[in-house]
């Protein structure tokens, strides 16, 4: 996550397409053979899978404006508790900003909750998101193209979940599922729920990690983000770029920052400010082989979005900066705010860490107020006091610390629907 800052800064004084022809994207492979005699590689989600000794099952889902998504679903580990008769309950797992379905597996089990949740008996199923490293086809564009980039947040939630979503509906010839999502997976899916009011009825329980959805405490970071996300501006004012792909920079930037004990001190400084301190949760020796995977690429429109929101305080789409132009795109001079009273799931628990600095519990509640008073949620701060934002994914204690907690919440919520049969 440090990475992030060093990667504007670096945009600030070359152009984001030059940046991407002089470091290459990371070479994804299946497996530790074949990447023997390069410098560089990762193991893509298959790949990871094998070194794991799981099994992974690879989808290709196609949105309504022309994206080809991955969509990756885990096998049962026999091992652990045999196949199972009848249908398993669906999870589907959702990653955050500039991440990938390798998120939810990249520690091997029982830490990740990708694979603790498949040795429960669910049938786990992984989403992405366009412009990542595994959605880089469409029908029409190539990644190259400005208009493959053409994306914001709005186009995550309501465009790429929906499609995953009723994919896996129809595989598993299940009616509702249920849904965590960590950051921006968290927050689009409000979106989705929020403007689709139909996809609420397609839910069993939901889990937010970390969902960053009104912006209302003001920090140093959020006051700092505005301001570097009109660096992109620079080189592309539409924000139709691809910004921080999973290229060797990463590797560089890793091989820079562990080069010396001080340099290290800054960088883990600069993943401070993004994220939270944390020392404790935090492992250096495994981060370092995870950022070969972080960040997976984005769209600057994707970043404007977030700055939109991160400034006003409010929880809306895309505003294009112009009347003509929100006039055009919605049919009023403002962008519309998502509306959250229009959530209504069978149960929800939102998760927060308390040393997370990009989201407060200020925030949190507001949101909670902002729903409908029917909506049952459960709200749990992780009992561990440096618990960052991104600690959902990498925190060496993860599994007694917040894992272990959603298995029991949706144990519950499964017993009783069953009860009720």
């Amino acid at each position: 996550m440090f990475k992030l800052l060093i990667h504007f800064l670096i945009s600030l004084s070359l152009p984001p397409l030059f940046l991407s022809a002089l470091f290459p994207r990371t070479p994804k492979l299946h497996s530790v053979e074949e990447g023997r005699g390069k410098l560089f590689f990762a193991l893509d989600v298959l790949g990871l899978a094998k070194l794991h000794g799981r099994k992974i099952e690879w989808y290709n889902v196609t949105t309504d404006d022309g994206y080809i998504l991955a969509l990756h679903r885990i096998l049962s580990n026999s091992s652990v508790d045999g196949e199972k008769s009848g249908p398993r309950p669906v999870v589907f797992l959702q990653h955050g900003l500039m991440a990938t379905s390798d998120a939810f597996i990249v520690y091997g089990s029982p830490r990740s909750l990708g694979y603790q949740l498949s040795d429960a008996g669910y049938d786990v199923w992984m989403g992405n998101f366009r412009g990542n490293t595994y959605c880089l086809t469409h029908e029409k564009w190539l990644s190259d193209n400005s208009e493959f980039w053409d994306f914001s947040m709005d186009e995550y939630a309501l465009q790429d979940l929906p499609p995953q979503i009723d994919f896996v509906l129809k595989a598993t010839n299940q009616s509702s599922l249920s849904f965590i999502g960590h950051s921006l997976g968290a927050t689009t899916h409000i979106m989705l729920l929020s403007a689709r009011p139909e996809y609420n009825k397609k839910m069993d329980f939901v889990v937010y990690f970390a969902p960053v959805v009104y912006s209302v405490t003001r920090t140093r970071l959020r006051d700092t983000l505005p301001a570097l996300a009109l660096i992109p501006q620079i080189f592309a004012r539409s924000g139709a770029v691809e910004l921080f792909s999973q290229n060797l920079l990463s590797p560089i930037t890793i091989y820079f920052c562990a080069s010396t004990r001080s340099l290290l001190e800054w960088c883990q400084g600069l993943m401070d400010r993004l994220v939270g301190y944390d020392r404790e949760q935090f492992n250096l020796r495994e981060f370092l082989g995870v950022m070969s995977y972080y960040p997976a690429g984005t769209s600057a429109k994707v970043i404007f979005h977030y700055s939109q929101q991160t400034l006003s305080g409010k929880f809306r789409k895309y505003d294009y900066l112009t009347s003509d132009l929100n006039l055009q795109h919605y049919g009023q001079p403002t962008a519309p705010d998502y509306d959250v009273s229009a959530i209504d799931v069978p149960g929800m628990a939102i998760f927060r860490g308390p040393g997370d600095v990009v989201t407060t519990d200020e925030d949190m509640r507001v949101f909670i107020n902002s729903l409908s008073p029917k909506q049952s949620v459960v709200y749990e701060t992780v009992k561990f006091p440096s618990f960052n934002h991104g600690a959902f994914i990498s925190a060496r204690d993860l599994k007694p610390l917040v894992n272990d907690l959603v298995l029991e919440y949706l144990q519950k919520y499964y017993q009783n629907k069953n009860s009720k049969l």
